[in-house]
């Protein structure tokens, strides 16, 4: 299935009497695609948060609707977007209080909400904090001297909202970086687009530096987290301060959040933003580092979408056109045969085939995999529905036995169990036969499709 994820201004303005025909659309396909939502679509919705501000329940219930229980999050030990199943109140339950925190810059009031819902009493930590003596330090800009962490979480609160939520913040470090740069390069910085910009960058600080801009970004973060999220933020709102279509009337905090939704975006299929400064930055990264994810707009998505729908199933149409072209493998000397990846997902989920020819027999049996590459995952409910398609084409009586057989061997999740996992449908045409897929490190299946040919 399809992963699209919106973009946060897309999802609330489907209640725009002028988006009802796209609202309509997603609501009558949305079990054919997968729409996940990420922290940065929560953090959008706590801007909002009110208890008289009907349009946060509307928002909130929006984006349940549409991206269900489909959670995207950071997980450290792949250093990657990783599916989790929790819907978007839930997770408002688990994390919110963490997120307000952030959001705020760090506010003292959110702080102390944050300590409450930890069952902790403000009072009784910041005076631990005053204990904790670190060696005095004097903040320049602000001429405050440090003595212990009570000091440095009073400054974060007086200093830190500001820095994250004035309008005025990335203006004032984008006319630094200005002054501080040739003007010719600057300009050429400005002038240029998702395919030259890391060029241009490279120009501007190697003479300085010995280092591409790139280098300048990762080293830090490479000796500290090496975590991608960070990186990705990181260079998008670098992109934004060194002038790169950056974002007018904006704070810091609302440009983090829009490379969050650039990072969770890069693990799917299709980004859908009408933001065209958002759009270019996230396109100058994709490219970067070759992120497959096609970035589009609003406009585009109902014909993309029906395009899928019409692939979604279709063995006579595979086996004519797409097993030939597309299973057929590339065979060069010395290494491995590489197949191509489908332009499609079959029956929803598989993204390979291959073309089998057996010797000495007349009929084809088509092998279908889903290869998981980089950044890449499944979320169960892609196997649900699959399971779901598989057991329409099932004569009643069998349907029983399939649960049984194959499907609820899945369910388990041990993979030894899952590896049993077989089924054969027998259809007028064809032969169905399902297996657990034991080369890959995940449970998934594969299904050997073999036409019958009469003799």
């Amino acid at each position: 299935m399809l992963k699209i994820y919106l973009d946060w201004n897309i999802i609330t303005h489907l209640k725009d009497e002028q988006n009802s025909d796209l609202f309509t659309f997603l609501l009558a396909n949305k079990n054919n695609f997968i729409f996940p939502y990420s922290k940065a679509h929560i953090k959008d919705l706590l801007v909002s948060k009110d208890a008289n501000n009907k349009y946060y329940k509307l928002d909130l219930q929006l984006l349940t609707e549409i991206c269900e229980y489909h959670l995207l999050e950071h997980e450290q030990n792949i250093n990657n977007p990783y599916p989790y199943k929790c819907y978007p109140e839930d997770f408002l339950n688990l994390k919110g209080a963490d997120l307000e925190l952030l959001s705020s810059g760090f506010s003292k009031e959110s702080f102390y909400k944050y300590l409450m819902n930890n069952k902790l009493n403000p009072d009784d930590f910041m005076s631990i904090l005053e204990k904790e003596k670190i060696e005095p330090f004097v903040i320049p800009l602000i001429n405050k001297t440090i003595g212990n962490l009570a000091d440095l979480f009073s400054i974060m609160f007086e200093y830190g909202p500001t820095l994250f939520n004035d309008k005025k913040t990335p203006k004032q470090i984008q006319s630094y970086i200005q002054a501080t740069t040739d003007i010719s390069q600057y300009r050429k910085i400005q002038g240029s687009n998702s395919t030259n910009v890391f060029k241009e960058l490279d120009a501007a600080v190697f003479p300085q530096t010995n280092k591409t801009f790139v280098e300048l970004v990762e080293n830090p973060i490479a000796e500290r987290s090496k975590s991608n999220l960070e990186l990705f933020t990181s260079l998008y709102l670098t992109l934004n301060l060194s002038g790169f279509f950056s974002d007018k009337n904006r704070n810091l905090q609302n440009i983090y959040t829009d490379s969050e939704h650039a990072y969770y975006a890069s693990s799917c299929d299709f980004f859908v933003s009408n933001d065209s400064r958002l759009r270019e930055k996230t396109d100058a990264i994709y490219r970067q580092y070759n992120i497959q994810t096609k970035i589009i707009s609003s406009d585009e998505l109902i014909t993309i979408m029906t395009e899928e729908l019409t692939h979604s199933y279709d063995i006579k149409h595979m086996f004519a056109r797409d097993l030939p072209i597309y299973g057929e493998p590339i065979r060069t000397e010395g290494e491995n045969n590489v197949y191509k990846q489908l332009p499609y997902r079959f029956c929803g989920l598989f993204n390979y085939c291959i073309n089998l020819r057996i010797p000495n027999a007349n009929n084809i049996t088509g092998v279908f995999r889903i290869v998981i590459p980089p950044r890449a995952y499944v979320f169960y409910t892609e196997l649900e529905r699959f399971f779901e398609l598989m057991t329409n084409i099932i004569s009643e009586e069998h349907k029983l036995l399939f649960r049984k057989e194959f499907v609820s061997k899945f369910l388990t999740k041990n993979k030894d169990i899952i590896d049993t996992a077989t089924f054969t449908i027998d259809c007028p045409d064809y032969l169905i036969q399902l297996s657990a897929d034991k080369e890959s490190h995940i449970p998934l299946p594969i299904m050997f499709i073999t036409e019958k040919v009469n003799n």
